[in-house]
């Protein structure tokens, strides 16, 4: 009896998950988006980023429009008016989505993972000033001011904000209720700060969402992180640093190694940045290293920072790039620690901790 339950269970969710979902879009924009492109992007859960844009409708000379399309069962879609607004979309049950408003607002209803994600982006906004707001404020002055001591004094806010932000953050993630809303907030998870969060959330996908492409990319994401996490081998990379000299971690067997990911226009990076300069006077070289990696797209700010911050050790100009997706650096700042064996033993320690750990590792 039970095997025959499960059976039927996944015939059902097969079923579903086949069928298309209906979905009308119209709208009432003004004629300040007279004869303005409306378009849709599907996300694609393969490639893991949405499909070129489609025009699927023009508003008229009075900013009206309608159409009426077609979508696989738990599609995420992105619905954009010209240039000025994109909404985001899943697409569980057949709906009526309508927009309204002028040019200084629009107004969209008629879906519930509407109303979810677009509540989760603007509390999204509403955590991240009431935890970094005014610390960035007071941090950018000292900075362009080079204030090092205020700089300094503001590292213990910094770290302690940050622990209450990743709190509220995730909290708003696992507030979510439908399948698609959950998958598109997860891409604001950092892959390595909220490595636990996309683990409850994979598994309580898997659980309601058995089979479907959302609960498949998720699994898939989470398995590609089992290959960065601690415990595991370093990814093998090889650069040039700002001097020409060849880098990749082999280079560093026998030595402790610290990747740092970091930035110039990054404050809490020139927070920490400073201390870690200390860090790095009262080690060893046979024994310890850093290597900073730089998600600048201007090198010449990239080279400044170093001179202000007396960041001596290699550092790597690669915005973003290849080491950063090998690593999945999505924020910053972050850090993975190498053992002398190449081996992962920590990622994104605090400066203190970085301390209290070289202490016991070097001696």
């Amino acid at each position: 009896m039970n095997k025959l339950l499960v059976i039927l269970f996944f015939a059902f969710f097969n079923i579903l998950y086949s069928q298309n979902i209906k979905t009308t879009f119209s709208g009432n924009l003004g004629n300040v988006y007279k004869n303005t492109p409306i378009t849709i992007q599907s996300y694609n859960f393969e490639e893991n980023t949405y499909d070129s844009p489609v025009q699927v409708a023009e508003t008229d000379t009075n900013g009206i429009f309608a159409a009426t399309l077609n979508f696989p069962y738990l599609s995420l879609v992105k619905l954009r008016v010209g240039r000025e607004k994109e909404f985001y979309i899943g697409m569980e049950n057949e709906a009526t989505i309508q927009l309204s408003g002028s040019k200084k607002a629009i107004n969209i209803s008629g879906s519930e993972t509407v109303d979810e994600i677009e509540y989760f982006r603007s509390h999204l906004n509403s955590i991240n000033e009431k935890y970094f707001g005014e610390l960035m404020i007071i941090g950018n002055a000292a900075l362009e001011k080079q204030d090092y001591v205020l700089l300094d004094s503001l590292s213990y806010q910094k770290d302690k904000n940050l622990l209450l932000f990743v709190r509220d953050f995730e909290q708003l993630v696992k507030n979510t209720q439908h399948p698609t809303s959950a998958f598109y907030v997860m891409m604001f998870l950092d892959e390595n700060k909220n490595f636990e969060c996309i683990k409850w959330m994979t598994q309580r996908l898997n659980k309601e969402f058995p089979g479907t492409q959302i609960s498949k990319n998720v699994s898939h994401k989470l398995e590609m992180l089992a290959k960065i996490s601690v415990g595991a081998k370093t990814p093998y990379f090889t650069t040039t640093d700002l001097s020409g000299s060849p880098q990749n971690p082999g280079l560093y067997r026998g030595k402790y190694l610290l990747l740092d990911f970091w930035a110039s226009w990054c404050l809490p990076c020139r927070i920490d940045n400073p201390k870690l300069a200390k860090v790095y006077s009262n080690t060893s070289r046979s024994k310890f290293e850093i290597l900073g990696i730089s998600n600048d797209q201007q090198k010449e700010s990239f080279q400044k920072a170093i001179e202000k911050d007396k960041t001596l050790w290699p550092q790597i100009f690669e915005g973003w790039s290849e080491i950063s997706k090998l690593y999945a650096v999505k924020s910053l700042p972050q850090n993975v620690l190498i053992d002398t064996e190449g081996h992962i033993i920590a990622k994104n320690i605090s400066i203190p901790e970085l301390e209290k750990l070289l202490k016991v590792l070097l001696n």
